[in-house]
């Protein structure tokens, strides 16, 4: 039995510049953008190549990667799906250096507070209610 969402992964972060068009050598058209994620404040980022395919069913229909495009840009935080793949190669120096491409099947724009606004400045949620140990919450 295959586990939902099985080999998927899921990156946020924000996208590093606009996206490209691109075409392959069998005319399949795609989408190509770069991520920078920073799994925690103080990590250092990685960046990772973001391709968008076309349908399976129609490959010159680009219509989901130019809906992407239009949605988001440079600078645009995203939340991101897919299947994310290990390359490397050696740099002049000498050194291996890591790279990651993730085939993207879903792209979610995360809204930002407006220019300013702190999240310490939003009004505090509604508290929960307090049920009494017998009474039903329900």
């Amino acid at each position: 039995m295959m586990a939902l969402n099985e080999g998927y992964t899921y990156l946020h972060g924000n996208l590093v510049r606009g996206w490209e068009q691109k075409t392959t050598k069998d005319g399949k058209l795609l989408w190509e953008n770069t991520l920078a994620y920073q799994p925690k404040k103080d990590d250092v980022t990685e960046w990772v190549r973001l391709t968008i395919w076309p349908s399976k069913d129609d490959s010159s229909d680009d219509s989901e990667g130019r809906a992407v495009a239009d949605g988001s840009g440079k600078g645009t935080r995203v939340l991101v799906r897919g299947v994310l793949k290990k390359g490397g190669y050696t740099n002049k120096a000498g050194e291996a250096v890591t790279t990651w491409d993730l085939s993207t099947w879903a792209v979610g724009v995360v809204p930002r507070a407006p220019q300013g606004e702190r999240r310490s400045d939003r009004p505090a949620a509604a508290a929960a209610p307090v049920y009494a140990a017998d009474e039903e919450p329900f």
